[in-house]
């Protein structure tokens, strides 16, 4: 399952929240062995818009992480101070060519 987020960052805030979402990311990876990896990109043209790209085994594995308490709640409540959801989407994985077949 992969969801795609759709973030506008507090103009002036963008390194702070690269630093503080680099933090939350190896949070969640540590914490939960059904993440499989995310991903941040930053608009070329507005240096406010980014793209997050989660993969998680299941939409049941993302629903527990969702549900449960976070792990580093600071963390998350910073991280959610500087930004602010422009859209979501969520996506099935049909194939991934560099993961080996795995």
């Amino acid at each position: 399952m992969v969801r795609i987020y759709r973030l506008k960052i507090k103009e002036g805030e963008e390194d702070n929240f690269i630093k503080t979402w680099r933090h939350v990311t190896k949070v969640i990876g540590d914490h939960y062995q059904s993440t499989r990896g995310a991903m941040l990109m930053r608009d070329r043209q507005d240096r406010s818009l980014f793209v997050e790209m989660v993969r998680w085994d299941s939409l049941e594995a993302w629903q527990a992480f969702v549900a449960a308490e976070p792990a580093d709640p600071q963390a998350f409540k910073t991280l959610f101070a500087l930004m602010s959801l422009q859209s979501t989407e969520v996506f099935d994985e049909v194939e991934n060519l560099l993961d080996n077949g795995s």
